[in-house]
């Protein structure tokens, strides 16, 4: 389990390098897209991997059922909504969105396995594992707009 939560910073870190690589481009052509330059861009996504790059040695430190934990798992969860929304996007756009590949092979398998092992091993109860979903779910949009706002001071 601690080598899989050590994973957490290196699953985001390769979603946000597919994002850096294709967003700026793609996200010009989109109306009302935040007016971001690839550096402001590329500032918010560091600020986003630094987050379970912080949590994860906490929480193989602290291990079962603490506070880093739940944390990383609620930061994974915020991920597994954006994954979500990069797949929807490409449904209704039916194409190509930044992100949908890295969401599709390797967001969505690593949140499936972290839960599922995470339950199945103790270090989450049930419980934990609903609250870290429904706060991701309902964070998710305040930090992405939070970040973007980062972004822009560089």
């Amino acid at each position: 389990m601690n080598r899989l939560l050590w994973l957490a910073p290196v699953v985001l870190a390769l979603h946000n390098l597919e994002e850096a690589l294709t967003m700026p481009r793609w996200g010009a052509k989109l109306p009302g897209w935040p007016s971001l330059t690839p550096v402001q861009f590329d500032a918010a996504l560091v600020a986003i991997t630094l987050i379970p790059l912080l949590l994860a040695p906490l929480a193989v430190r602290y291990g079962k059922r603490s506070l880093p934990l739940y944390l990383l798992f609620g930061v994974q969860s915020i991920m597994t909504w954006n994954a979500l929304t990069h797949i929807a996007a490409a449904l209704l756009l039916r194409r190509y969105v930044p992100g949908l590949v890295t969401a599709i092979f390797v967001m969505l398998p690593y949140t499936h396995d972290l839960y599922g092992r995470g339950l199945h091993q103790g270090y989450i109860t049930r419980r934990g594992a609903t609250i870290a979903l429904v706060a991701g779910l309902l964070l998710y949009g305040p930090l992405l707009y939070l970040s973007l706002l980062f972004g822009r001071l560089f």
